[in-house]
């Protein structure tokens, strides 16, 4: 089995059934990639893997992936490469281990941007909040991100409108390390006022990242399903700001999820990073796990 023949075939599967397809994800966990891909081509597989694969399994479009996967700038990682996030997503292993349904690790990941995948995870912090936020919300999501990144720490969030985006800008503002997980292709231009600001993340080192094939347009459920791996994908630190939001599939992967609970105009948060020996200041805000 080449690698070419190993990429290609988790290119296929990627496009055969809508994420977080938990029955094909064993399915290959069971046979591997290219024996897997060959048996769902013949509709050679249990009964869950069929209804899951039976709408799409002739669309084989992988020359057409890898070919607008080139014009948009990414290429396909796979649990096989040595970039892969393999120590951030047994979370998610973990979590279905403890019954959590949607707790499913992505087939591979199309990726644009240079920065390491597995390197930026392995210390990343995710930001996010909601997407009708305040302007004050918006100013500590930036905030946070900024002093997260000026301190070497890569800042996870989706893209969105409203606290994910100002958590991006704040760490291009640092000249750190951010990465976006979206719900829809890296190519699909989505969301259109976003489009510079991925196009930045990527020239700034960091990267753009979706499991969703080139050309998946953006859809409710799929920036649900996402949330699983910006969730997943927080490393050792394993901690979360949610600005204005609760990001509930954080708890379900053993991940803490820090909120800005109120502000003091002369106060000083320190959010203390686990296995870093860092502590983050953020002027006029404090930050208090669930709970509290």
């Amino acid at each position: 089995m080449s690698a070419d023949e190993l990429r290609q075939a988790r290119a296929y599967l990627l496009r055969v059934a809508e994420p977080p397809a938990p029955a094909l994800v064993a399915f290959v966990a069971e046979y591997g990639p290219v024996a897997a891909a060959a048996r769902v081509r013949r509709g050679d597989c249990p009964a869950e893997v069929l209804k899951a694969t039976e709408a799409r399994r002739d669309y084989d479009l992988v020359a057409q992936d890898f070919a607008r996967a080139a014009e948009a700038g990414a290429r396909l990682v796979v649990p096989e490469d040595d970039e892969w996030p393999a120590w951030p997503l047994l979370a998610l292993d973990l979590a279905a281990r403890r019954g959590v349904a949607e707790a499913v690790p992505p087939l591979a990941l199309w990726v644009c941007g240079d920065v390491g995948l597995g390197t930026a995870a392995d210390r990343a912090v995710a930001v996010v909040g909601a997407r009708a936020a305040t302007e004050y919300g918006e100013h500590h999501a930036a905030e946070f991100a900024y002093a997260l990144a000026g301190r070497g720490v890569p800042v996870f969030s989706g893209a969105a409108y409203g606290i994910d985006g100002a958590a991006h800008r704040g760490a291009l503002a640092a000249s750190g390390v951010t990465v976006a997980v979206l719900g829809c292709a890296v190519d699909a231009g989505y969301p259109a006022g976003h489009v510079k600001m991925l196009e930045r993340i990527v020239l700034s080192g960091g990267a753009v990242v979706s499991e969703y094939p080139p050309g998946t347009p953006p859809a409710r459920h799929r920036f649900l399903v996402r949330n699983r791996l910006i969730a997943a994908s927080l490393g050792d630190l394993r901690q979360c700001v949610a600005v204005q939001r609760e990001f509930s599939q954080l708890k379900d992967l053993g991940r803490q999820n820090y909120r800005v609970q109120h502000v003091l105009r002369k106060a000083t948060c320190r959010l203390d990073l686990q296995r870093s020996g860092r502590e983050v200041e953020t002027a006029a805000a404090t930050v208090s796990p669930p709970g509290t």
